[in-house]
């Protein structure tokens, strides 16, 4: 009596921990499918956005245009599961803000986004919206959008976790320094050296 109380589960691995990403190849067929589709193209900026940023999906589906400027975006809430349904949180999984730069590529996304202007929209909209105008459900985005995507599109199934660590994976092989991609990922050097050190591609030994 009493011992039940003193086994220890392994703690379970999170996504964070899953690394499994996307070759440069497979991100491009999957955005280009989303595109394509004909159910599901609307989710083609929100899916193109998490690979170009690398954020995590709750905080992309946070996102109002309040947050979202031609120079940065702003990470300060998040969308996650609460008793009742989905609800929106102040702060972040592993800290209370972080701001991304904005990038030519990811520039060129918002404003096809805005209709040319993010201006002329709303800053208390929420910039990604499923088709009824709801808030994206990842679970349910995963099972029926994401699924027959990656089906459609020839590319192994993984979780859209996948795109954030497809991110900072690119990042890492780009040369980009660790504390660099820390920042933009929201995590810290020692995380991204113990999660992704294993994952990048090895690379010739330099002459020095």
């Amino acid at each position: 009596e009493g011992l039940a109380s003193k086994i220890k589960f392994k703690k379970a691995n999170s996504e964070d921990d899953e690394i499994d990403p996307f070759t440069k190849e497979e991100r491009k067929a999957i955005i280009e499918c989303f595109k394509s589709n004909r159910y599901y193209n609307h989710y083609a900026n929100y899916v193109q956005f998490l690979f170009l940023t690398g954020a995590r999906p709750s905080e992309v589906i946070a996102l109002q245009w309040k947050h979202i400027s031609t120079k940065s975006i702003k990470f300060e809430q998040a969308i996650v599961k609460g008793e009742k349904g989905l609800v929106l949180k102040d702060g972040l999984k592993t800290q209370q803000r972080r701001k991304f730069p904005v990038n030519v590529h990811l520039l060129a996304l918002i404003n096809e986004m805005a209709g040319g202007s993010i201006g002329n929209q709303n800053p208390e909209a929420f910039v990604f919206l499923g088709a009824r105008g709801e808030w994206i459900h990842i679970d349910n985005f995963r099972d029926r959008a994401w699924k027959t995507v990656l089906s459609e599109s020839n590319v192994r199934y993984r979780k859209p976790y996948q795109t954030r660590h497809t991110f900072i994976t690119m990042a890492i092989e780009a040369g980009v320094s660790l504390p660099q991609v820390a920042k933009w990922a929201g995590n810290s050097p020692q995380v991204i050296m113990e999660h992704y050190a294993g994952t990048i591609a090895q690379v010739n030994v330099p002459e020095f």
